[in-house]
């Protein structure tokens, strides 16, 4: 169950977003989470110490059914190195697998960093993979297509990337929510995958997270247990 923050006068904190009141009654955000020391530390997506390949495929997924699209060439969008337009965060939408972190897990590398809990309003746009909720075969987009010359004359063609199920594509955090859920029901009883719950926050929307108290979360873990008693 997630709560509501109504906005009071704004102060600093160590997220730099505004201090909220905790409310308990609106479904309208839900929690996030991020494992760093740094908190919700942002960073340009590409750097001199981190290269990433996976790009950006400029449209926002509405359709939940609609699988192995094309899309235009010149809607995939590689950030620069160094880029702080392109600044953000890695964040796991709502759950994450428990071994995330452990020795054996995707994240071995923030084994023992600091486990950061936000909430973000359900209405936001963010990044997530390229996969449906079928899994990382059946992607939203496949092939990009674009025009090439020969002696004078346009063709199309198109092509096929390499693990393009990893590109990004813009989704609302309900609808992400959605494909979650569908992914469980035909998993029950499984984990879900990195790819799953992963989305990439921009810089700029962390003035849109409000960072959640201990004394918030254990309000939360209460209500979440009350709700889990009532359904059984």
């Amino acid at each position: 169950m997630v709560v509501f923050p109504v906005p009071i006068e704004p102060t600093n904190n160590d997220l730099g977003v505004k201090r909220m009141k905790f409310n308990k009654s609106s479904h309208d955000y839900v929690e996030i989470f991020r494992f760093d020391n740094k908190v919700f530390f942002c960073k340009p997506y590409n750097s001199d110490a981190y290269d990433h390949i996976f790009e950006f495929i400029d449209v926002e997924v509405t359709d939940l059914t609609l699988f192995n699209q094309s899309i235009l060439k010149e809607k995939v969008h590689t950030p620069r190195i160094n880029d702080t337009n392109w600044s953000g965060c890695f964040c796991f939408l709502s759950e994450f697998a428990k071994n995330i972190t452990k020795d054996d897990g995707p994240l071995s590398m923030r084994k023992g960093h600091k486990l950061n809990v936000a909430l973000l309003p359900r209405n936001t746009i963010i990044w997530v993979r390229n996969c449906s909720y079928l899994g990382e075969a059946d992607t939203f987009y496949n092939e990009f297509t674009y025009q090439i010359e020969h002696e004078g004359i346009f063709f199309w063609t198109s092509n096929s990337q390499s693990y393009n199920c990893y590109c990004w594509v813009r989704m609302s955090v309900e609808l992400a929510l959605e494909r979650i859920k569908l992914w469980k029901t035909n998993h029950e009883g499984y984990e879900p995958p990195e790819w799953l719950t992963e989305f990439y926050l921009m810089e700029e929307q962390l003035d849109m997270l409000y960072p959640l108290s201990l004394w918030d979360r254990l309000t939360l873990s209460v209500q979440k247990f009350k709700k889990f008693i009532i359904k059984k």
